[in-house]
């Protein structure tokens, strides 16, 4: 779909790495649950933050396919049973 749009995709690890504000913390390996929920809650925060900036950038560029899709998935996000129960438990740091 983006690349029918005619957008350009990351489709090597460097890539990947470069363009990602995800971080991967070896020290987490044998923390507690809590602590690793909070890191996943914080990914998804900023996986949602992208996805809002895309939306507005794809919006202005006139590419309602990547729009639909986006907000298909903020969509999921919103109404998953797993966000509504483990994360939004975790919001309290």
């Amino acid at each position: 779909m983006m690349l029918d749009e005619g957008e350009v995709i990351p489709t090597t690890t460097e890539e990947l790495t470069h363009y990602s504000m995800l971080e991967e913390k070896g020290c987490l390996k044998y923390e507690v649950g809590e602590v690793l929920l909070e890191q996943v809650v914080k990914d998804f925060d900023t996986q949602l933050l992208f996805i809002n900036k895309g939306i507005t950038l794809a919006e202005t560029e006139n590419k309602f396919g990547i729009v639909g899709f986006f907000k298909k998935i903020i969509y999921f996000y919103e109404t998953s049973n797993f966000c509504d129960t483990k994360l939004s438990r975790s919001r309290n740091f």
